[in-house]
Parts: structure tokens; sequence; C-alpha cells
């Protein structure tokens, strides 16, 4: 096919030095995947990337057909005013919300995705979506009323927007964004003030600021194409903003798998079931002989008695959950229990610590969980 009747799919994405690697490997499962009928446009918003850094990641992609533009943000305009701890991590996590002064201003729409993706279906898909009218599509966060909401509730953000809804809050490690609109509501700007106002009391920085600015203006895309991979409890995923029907896809036919966990693929001991899919396609980029340093004996022993097992146990029972008559899962679930007993004893327990853990990362959760440990004691003894 003429390059001149390949439909252009612009993606940007963002990072810095230490992110390099897993950024490589994004794309190059986006190129593999993506259609013959598209070709790739990548803007890479870079922090301090050296030149020799850049060319080994364009050579990770070597030899599928792309246009590739490095854009270096200024920087001076966020150090100081926005927190690089935390849920943050980094500077980079912030370029998203300059994509519209950044990015050429005839570039009319683009798919902005976070550095530790893996995408397993064609971006070309994703990239026809209807926009239905919405300055971005998103998928809704899992774990929006689990934890996000009630979290924003609590926060003292003087704006008109309160989060109460189910599937009111989106995760932003991938968005589809009609730059045109996003331009003229100055979204960016506005997450930017929001960002330097009220620093410590946005944990989730950046998507927090999405949300509150982008709110009744997002629609909502099916979590497939942002499959939020966690090597803790899968009860978030309760379906909110989703059908069940879209939950089902999500689980079973990932698009795009994101390693939100903060245990990555690239961890020596990673539980994550997508990550032998990740690490393939890392063995096909200029990182093919790259190997993660060894684990600690203590933590090596952790993660097969406990940490493994009770992770594939979530997956399978998940899975399951959507997609009971699959053999295959029921095969290996089987396989788990023979090979682990023990984890019939540690699985709810893990669940148990798994849901504490979701509870208690914002602080201010520490109280209700006391308040609930307590209603819990006087149900054993009234005389509490």
């Amino acid at each position: 096919m003429d390059s001149k009747e390949l439909t252009p799919v612009s993606v940007v994405m963002a990072t810095d030095h230490a992110y390099a690697m897993p950024l490589a490997v994004a794309v190059r499962s986006i190129l593999e995947n993506l259609s013959s009928a598209a070709v790739l446009h990548l803007y890479v918003l870079a922090d301090g990337i050296p030149e020799d850094m850049k060319r080994r990641m364009a050579q990770s992609w070597q030899p599928f057909p792309l246009r590739l533009t490095w854009i270096s943000p200024d920087t001076n305009r966020l150090r100081g005013k926005v927190s690089t701890r935390g849920y943050a991590g980094v500077m980079a996590c912030y370029f998203r919300l300059l994509a519209g002064e950044v990015l050429p201003r005839e570039l009319q729409k683009v798919i902005y995705l976070d550095a530790d993706v893996c995408v397993l279906g064609d971006l070309l898909t994703l990239w026809n979506k209807n926009m239905q009218g919405k300055i971005l599509l998103a998928a809704p966060d899992p774990y929006a009323d689990t934890f996000h909401t009630p979290r924003l509730a609590r926060a003292a953000v003087r704006e008109t927007v309160r989060f109460t809804g189910k599937g009111d809050y989106f995760n932003a490690g991938v968005l589809v964004i009609d730059l045109k609109r996003w331009r003229e509501e100055n979204i960016g700007k506005k997450a930017l003030e929001l960002l330097f106002n009220y620093r410590d009391e946005l944990a989730f920085r950046d998507q927090d600021a999405l949300n509150y600015v982008a709110n009744n203006h997002w629609g909502p895309l099916n979590p497939a194409w942002n499959f939020l991979e966690m090597h803790f409890g899968y009860f978030g995923w309760e379906g909110h903003g989703c059908t069940e029907t879209e939950l089902r896809e999500a689980f079973t036919s990932p698009q795009i798998v994101h390693f939100a966990s903060p245990v990555k693929p690239w961890d020596p001991l990673c539980p994550l079931y997508f990550a032998d899919r990740f690490m393939g396609y890392l063995r096909r980029t200029s990182w093919k002989d790259w190997r993660p340093p060894p684990a600690s004996p203590i933590r090596r022993l952790f993660f097969h008695l406990i940490t493994f097992p009770n992770s594939r146990l979530d997956w399978y029972f998940w899975r399951g959950m959507v997609q009971m008559r699959d053999a295959q899962y029921i095969s290996k679930f089987i396989k788990l229990m023979i090979a682990r007993p023990w984890a019939m004893i540690t699985f709810p327990l893990w669940q148990l610590g798994s849901w504490f853990l979701l509870k208690t990362m914002d602080r201010k959760n520490v109280k209700e969980m006391k308040a609930f440990l307590k209603r819990l004691m006087r149900l054993r003894n009234p005389t509490i």
C-alpha cells in the first residue's frame, strides 16, 4: 500500500532516562500490532534523554515504518511547583498536561499512552473511536469507588466538581484527545493551575487534576483499552462505569495492558500475568540482552511462597468469574493448587491484606479503618 494512503495514528508518550527501556518496549508492541493500513506518528516528550539513548530506542523500532519526533518540554515552569513524590513519580508524568502547547498546532487529535503499557491490540481501532462530542476518551478507573472518589470527596479543593457517582473517575494512562477542543478549553493550563494550588490535596497529581478539569467532558472507553493489571486484589474491578460485557472483554481480550502496579514487568520477581508478554517484546528491542538484577534470597522465598501463588490465584479467580467455561484457566488453577496447596490458607489473608492496603494508601483512610475494626470488635464483644 502506498504510504500516502496509510492512516496516520498520532501517539504521544512521555519519559525520562529511567523509563526509556519500558517506553521502547511499549512502542515495539504498538508497531507489531498496528494495522498495515496505518502508520505510527510518534511524539516522545523526553526529560533528559541523552542522544545515545535516543538512538538505542529508535533502533528498537526497526524495521517498522515510523515518523518519530522528539520534544523536550521546558521543565522550569513545573519545577518547584509540582510534586515528584508519591504517586506522581517523575517530572515526565506532568508532560501530558503540556500536550496542547508542545505538540504541532496542526495536530488535531492524539492518543496519549503511559510508558508502562503493553499494546496487544491494533491502535488504529482505538484511533477510529467516535469521540462522542467529548474532549477526551478514557477508561473508568476500576478503583474509582473503592479508593479514588472517597479520597477526592474529602479533598479540600474549592471546586464545584463532586465525585459521588459510579464510574465518574477515569485512569489517565490511556487517553484519546481531541487536541483542538483541548486547546480551546485550556484543559492542560487549568489542570496545571489546579495542581499548583492544591498539590498536597491531589495524591494522584495530574490524574486527579485532569478528572476535575475534564469532568463532564470525557467519554468512557472499554476497559480493555486500559486494563490495569495489579499484583494485589482485583476486587476493585466491580464493573463501575462499564457493562458486564465490557468487563468480560477486558479480562479475556485486553487490548492495552497497563502495568499500574508498583511491581513492574522488568522487576526480577514480577508476579503479573502479562509480564511474559512484556518480556517477549523486550527481547526484540535493543535491550534484548538485558537482564534484571538478582533478588535477595529472602525476597525470592517470599515470592515463591506467597506473592506468586496468591497473585496468580487472583488472576485465575477473576478471569474465571467472567469466563467460567475456559478450560485452560481451570487447568492452570488446579495445577497451581496441587503445586502450592498452602495457598488455600494464604489467599484469604492476601485478599484481606490487599483490601486493607487499598483502603490505607490514603492516610486519611486510616481513621476509617480503625473505626471499622472497632465496630468489628463490638460485634464480637458487645461490652467493648
